[in-house]
């Protein structure tokens, strides 16, 4: 809601003389700092015992997150769209803005996906176990080495490593219903940094010859 409340606003006292697709991209990348700041915060100052709590409450919202995520990286293909279509059209600092707004909007989208997704592992991990298991509080499915009981921050160790490098790094998978989502982690993070990031580099690349 408060990442709302800042987009409208930031669409109503957007820079002036700018073009709407600028004023979209303004909005988006409005929309994506603040959400990124208020994760960052959640990130550093949660307990896992906090994280635990989350986890029961948001469990439902696993199909809105994905729907986030996609939404994320189609935004960002059209990001790259509009740099194509209508940036070598424009000239002194409305390019220069156009071209900032551009790159600005597919790196901080690059990070939101990353940020879902540190999110959903934590919560699935903390996830209350059904049932009772003795010995067993929450589902578990990620072994951190020597930890039992990971912050936010290592699962965002988890997440962008996997996000970055497509692979795991020292933490094992054991829960299938995480190795599925680690894989369709590692597939969108493929496609994104490939296709998105490397057109977006190459068509600035040629814009700003």
């Amino acid at each position: 809601m408060i990442c709302v409340i800042f987009s409208l606003a930031g669409l109503i006292f957007n820079p002036a003389g700018i073009s709407w697709p600028d004023r979209a991209l303004f909005v988006w990348l409005v929309f994506t700092l603040v959400y990124l700041l208020m994760a960052w915060i959640t990130f550093l100052t949660s307990h896992p015992a906090e994280i635990r709590k989350l986890a029961a409450l948001q469990d439902s919202s696993r199909t809105l997150i994905f729907l986030f995520i996609l939404t994320t990286s189609i935004i960002s293909l059209l990001t790259v769209i509009l740099l194509m279509r209508s940036g070598e059209k424009l000239h002194g600092a409305e390019r220069t803005t156009h071209i900032l707004l551009s790159v600005l909007s597919v790196a901080s989208s690059w990070w939101l996906v990353h940020t879902l997704y540190t999110f959903r592992y934590a919560h699935l991990y903390y996830t209350p176990v059904a049932g009772k298991q003795p010995g067993k509080q929450h589902t578990g499915g990620l072994q951190f080495p020597e930890e039992d009981f990971p912050d936010y921050l290592d699962f965002v160790y988890f997440s962008f490593v996997l996000g970055m490098t497509f692979q795991v790094s020292d933490v094992t998978i054991t829960s299938k219903d995480l190795r599925r989502l680690a894989w369709l982690h590692g597939m969108l993070s493929f496609a994104f940094n490939t296709v998105i990031v490397a057109f977006s580099i190459n068509v600035i690349s040629g814009m700003i010859k």
